[in-house]
Parts: C-alpha cells; sequence; structure tokens
C-alpha cells in the first residue's frame, strides 16, 4: 500500500502449471519499491481472461478496481502494474 493507504495491486508474472495445484510466492514484507508498467483496470469490454465461474477461489479473471474493492481490506487505485519481467 501506498502512504495513502491505497493499494497499487502489481502483477509479478506467471505460474506454470494447473491453477488448482499452483503455490503462489508470498509477497515481499516491509517497504518496497517497484518500477513497471502502469495499466488502467480492466473491465467486460477489455481483453481480462473469460473464466465466469471456471477459476478457482482467490483468483480473478481481470485486473479490476471493481472488483478487487471486495476482496481486499482497504481501498485499491483503479490502475494496477505489471512487472517487466517475472519475479524469480
Amino acid at each position: 500500500r501506498t502512504d495513502s493507504g491505497k493499494a497499487l495491486p502489481v502483477v509479478r508474472g506467471w505460474l506454470p502449471g494447473s491453477a488448482t495445484g499452483a503455490r503462489v510466492p508470498a509477497a515481499p514484507e516491509g517497504e518496497v519499491t517497484v518500477t513497471g508498467d502502469l495499466q488502467a483496470s480492466e473491465n467486460s469490454r477489455s481483453d481480462g481472461v473469460n473464466a465466469r465461474g471456471g477459476l478457482p477461489k482467490g483468483q480473478i479473471g481481470m485486473i479490476s478496481a471493481a472488483t478487487l474493492v471486495n476482496i481486499v481490506p482497504y481501498d485499491v487505485y483503479d490502475a494496477w502494474v505489471t512487472l517487466p519481467e517475472a519475479e524469480e
């Protein structure tokens, strides 16, 4: 989260394998600096994943502040960052 208390979602990369068995690495703790590309929130008219009812619990098909505000316990910016290369 930023100093304002809002969160800016960050896509850290993709995981190989099945969606149900994927182990997601923990997010870094403490203060971090992120350098990436700022993206606008996706919506039903954008190219998000069309997987209604097809994703495991906790996974979303598009990155949208309107969706995330119902999942996380804090406000989010209406944008997201994608890293230029996946983290190891």
